[in-house]
């Protein structure tokens, strides 16, 4: 399983990452099942000044999860939920900072 996080600049401190990772490699093996080694993190800090909502600098993040093809509705929103709930707790940010979506391996794989 694969999670990629989209940051702004200097939101998210590096021992708030590290928390992060943690807690989404926990979410993973909780609702997929697995080990803990196939479940990579990655980063992707968006330069200040380069993302706006509502014509101010944002305050946002995106964290993409990239799931197994045919995942249940029901595991998606537990995963969903799970990563929204993590990230608030970690952050101390609003539920409206945060955009978590999972999307089908196979889905990903033609994307890329």
């Amino acid at each position: 399983m694969t999670f990629n996080c989209m940051v702004q600049e200097g939101l998210i401190s590096q021992a708030m990452r590290a928390e992060l990772s943690k807690r989404l490699t926990d979410i993973s093996r909780d609702v997929f099942g697995g080990i803990d080694e196939d479940v990579e993190v990655g980063w992707i800090e968006v330069p200040a000044g380069s993302g706006y909502t509502g014509g101010k600098p944002s305050t946002s993040s995106l964290a993409l999860a990239t799931v197994p093809d045919g995942t249940s509705q029901k595991d998606r929103c537990q995963a969903l939920s799970a990563i929204c709930d993590a990230w608030t707790e970690v952050t101390g940010c609003s539920i409206n900072e945060i955009v978590a979506t999972a999307v089908d391996a196979g889905l990903m794989a033609k994307a890329l």
